[in-house]
């Protein structure tokens, strides 16, 4: 797995589990901000799952996969400014009303 992806999953996971933070029902965006794919770039064994492992549009599903949420998760790739863009979809989409809360 891509270290990206598995620092993302630690963080998510430990974000999303903080103690005393109520959580709405599962309607959750995981927005991620994701640029540099490295990893992909480096010789590797290629196994039957070795696309998702290298994968940065994998890395926000992984996030929802793993605790469980059914909003919407995507990975925002604009160079620099990745995180912020990430960050403000979220905010937009709860802002809309479309989910409850956001884990960026």
């Amino acid at each position: 797995m891509d270290p990206h992806q598995r620092k993302s999953l630690d963080v998510g996971y430990a974000a999303y589990n903080q103690p005393g933070v109520q959580h709405q029902p599962r309607e959750v965006v995981v927005s991620v901000g994701q640029c540099c794919n490295d990893w992909m770039t480096i010789p590797h064994d290629l196994t039957s799952i070795s696309g998702t492992g290298v994968a940065s549009c994998i890395c926000a599903n992984r996030i929802s996969f793993v605790l469980g949420l059914k909003g919407a998760s995507l990975v925002v790739d604009t160079a620099c400014s990745s995180s912020l863009v990430a960050a403000d979809i979220a905010f937009k989409k709860i802002r809309a009303g479309s989910n409850p809360q956001a884990l960026v």
